[in-house]
């Protein structure tokens, strides 16, 4: 553009008062010879007289003006824009710099002399001031990011905290300060202020942790401070609509192994370690509970009464004990837990379990004590015998004759004893680990082999049916991955039991998971570790053997098809037809049917059965001897009887002895009623 005073390229768009500048089919931010076509410092309006300073050129179709454009108004219009020399606008900034320098912060920086470790800043009065910087300070301006400017800050020091989070715990006396707390964090509390605060009853000096979830909810927890092993506690409560619970006890690891002083409970449901009563693996070895067991268990220095089903023993002498039998037969390893619960007035306090085994009497060696419990309240104690006070492995090691537990050791004391037991927590065989393990005798668990799960196990084109564990078990495989050696007939989704006999003999059913049609089932079985073929079973038109008959039926009775499906039998309505069912036929009664046709067979008439036997029905037979006659010399019929006939003349040595016998002839009627000689037979 070199020579052209303006430029004037596209159109221009700008409403009266605005400094806004709209170009269409502009392009002033284009390059020509190292410049933009349009820069800041030139000025538009030229084309109506009325320059005014571009501010920016923001980008090809926008320019913001220095000063609102007066007017006129313009739509898509053409413009004119003056190009100002790039030496006027460079003589005209420095200017402004110049003037900067001369007044104003700029100038107080002018007037400051450089020394090290200073750092320009501003003073009170708002002028420039040099102020000094620190190896500590320059440090902290050198981190390049928040985790190096924590590293150089350091640690922030305990005073400076807020008193809910310092080092140590901010001390609390005051009435209800426990439930007072507004903000997360930990107390304080002396043995003597616990009520007054509103701390766990009977709780002691400890530590209060508070956590909140809003202003109305929130929990705590409270820590027991002491030096006494097993002394442990620890309590919670939690508020919700701005109103604490009641303090509650929790479980420690000296609770769960020995507990004691509890509030109430069974062994089962408040004692015992959690884990096990969840995994079902807790039970009793042996245990008296109600009065007619425990006034059972031998006892020696306490005299016995009832309370209810509680056995009442009271001592009567410094060495009172009672013994639970275990019969010798009860191995340690497997009844881990020696447990009972018990409540005693005043008195000297003993706690002591001892026992027996072939090995050892009863001594100090092997031995497991208990500490804490409430005079005058009931209290449960779970004693972990494999974790002996004396005796180190001995009671696991060993099978137990019977075990002696000592309450007391004073005379005049009572206990009141509700139950008392040896338990386990140690099955012969652990459940299984997966759903596929086939430890010998393990408890199944939920979806072992795809039993009493969701889904059976499923199995892919990588496996083989003729290779599945040994074991009674469920799958299922998808149409377009099915393993091999299943049925090829089945095209669709499809599930499988897989039933045992044992290791190589068995029998597997297969069934299609279909919504319509004719359902699909195969199966096949295994002996001697051969497999038959796969053979359908589901009724459908291609299965033999798919006629089914009454439950029940008498030996040789008729069979004849009950509705037309012809796949089902049932018993003839009269059976066979035997002399026996033929009793009531009258007599001389002859059955039969006249002509082909269906239906019931009928008694014949007189006339029906002439005619099926072809007897004239109007002619009576008549028989009568024939005219004399005489047997000549020539032998016939009459005279030579056949094998078995009678003989009628004797014909010897060439001739007839006897001749000329007379004989008569036999006649009868045939069926026109003619006489007629009866041929000789």
């Amino acid at each position: 553009m070199a020579g052209v005073a303006y430029y004037n390229t596209g159109t221009a768009t700008v409403a009266v008062n605005s400094k806004i500048v709209t170009g269409t089919g502009t392009n002033w931010l284009s390059v020509v010879g190292g410049l933009t076509a349009i820069k800041a410092g030139d000025k538009f309006g030229i084309h109506v007289g009325r320059p005014i300073i571009i501010a920016s050129v923001d980008s090809n179709t926008q320019l913001t003006l220095e000063d609102n454009w007066p007017g006129p108004a313009q739509t898509n219009a053409a413009y004119k824009i003056e190009l100002t020399s790039p030496d006027v606008i460079a003589v005209e900034a420095l200017r402004r710099v110049l003037g900067s320098l001369s007044g104003g912060i700029l100038y107080g920086v002018s007037q400051l002399t450089a020394a090290p470790n200073k750092a320009l800043t501003i003073d009170e009065n708002g002028a420039a001031a040099l102020a000094d910087l620190t190896t500590f300070g320059k440090s902290l301006i050198a981190a390049l990011n928040s985790s190096a400017a924590y590293g150089a800050l350091g640690v922030i020091p305990n005073a400076q905290l807020p008193t809910r989070i310092r080092e140590t715990c901010t001390r609390v006396t005051t009435a209800g300060a426990l439930d007072n707390i507004i903000t997360s964090g930990w107390v304080s509390v002396a043995s003597g202020d616990v009520i007054t605060v509103n701390g766990p009853p009977s709780a002691g000096s400890g530590v209060c942790s508070t956590v909140l979830f809003d202003a109305n909810a929130g929990a705590q927890t409270y820590y027991r401070v002491t030096n006494v092993a097993g002394g442990e506690k620890r309590w919670g409560r939690s508020k919700a609509g701005g109103t604490w619970t009641a303090w509650l006890e929790e479980p420690t690891q000296a609770f769960a192994s020995n507990a004691s002083n509890l509030i109430s409970g069974e062994v089962a449901d408040a004692v015992l370690p959690q884990s096990l009563k969840v995994a079902g693996m807790i039970s009793g070895e042996v245990m008296a509970s109600g009065f007619t067991q425990l006034n059972a268990l031998s006892t020696t220095g306490f005299t016995k009464t009832q309370s209810g089903n509680n056995l009442v023993l009271t001592s009567t002498n410094t060495d009172p004990q009672i013994f639970l039998n275990l019969g010798g037969a009860t191995a340690g390893s497997k009844a881990r837990y020696v447990a009972f619960r018990y409540k005693r007035t005043a008195g000297t306090f003993d706690g002591n379990v001892y026992y027996s085994t072939a090995g050892h009497g009863y001594n100090g060696s092997y031995r497991k004590t208990w500490s804490r419990e409430v005079v005058g309240q009931w209290n449960t104690v779970v004693l972990d015998m494999w974790d002996l006070t004396n005796g180190g492995t001995d009671w696991f090691d060993s099978s137990i004759n019977i075990v002696r537990i000592d309450f007391v050791n004073a005379s005049g004391v009572t206990v009141e004893l509700a139950w008392v037991g040896a338990f386990s927590d140690r099955p012969a065989v652990y459940p299984q680990e997966s759903v596929t393990d086939i430890r010998s005798g393990a408890p199944m668990i939920v979806g072992a082999f795809g039993l009493g799960a969701g889904s059976p196990v499923t199995l892919t084109s990588a496996d083989n049916l003729n290779s599945l564990p040994s074991y009674t078990s469920f799958y299922r495989w998808a149409s377009a991955s099915q393993p091999v050696n299943s049925p090829g007939s089945i095209t669709a989704n499809a599930v499988m039991i897989n039933q045992r006999w044992g290791s190589d003999a068995g029998a597997q059913a297969v069934f299609a998971i279909m919504g319509s049609g004719v359902p699909v089932a195969l199966l096949r079985s295994q002996a001697g570790g051969n497999w038959t073929a796969w053979k359908r079973i589901d009724g459908s038109s291609d299965t033999v053997g798919d006629v089914v008959g009454p439950a029940s039926s008498v030996d040789n009775g008729l069979a004849v098809y009950s509705g037309p499906t012809g796949k089902v039998l049932k018993a003839a309505p009269n059976s066979i037809v035997t002399n026996a069912l033929l009793s009531n036929v009258p007599t001389a009664t002859i059955k039969g049917r006249t002509a082909a046709g269906t239906g019931d067979v009928q008694d014949l008439t007189p006339a029906q059965a002439r005619t099926i036997m072809d007897v004239a029905p109007t002619v009576a037979r008549q028989v009568r001897l024939g005219a004399i006659a005489e047997f000549g010399t020539t032998a016939f019929e009459w005279n030579s009887a056949a094998s078995g006939g009678f003989v009628t003349a004797m014909f010897l040595d060439g001739a007839w002895g006897v001749r000329n016998i007379r004989h008569r002839t036999v006649q009868q009627t045939d069926v026109s009623g003619n006489w007629v000689t009866v041929a000789q037979v």
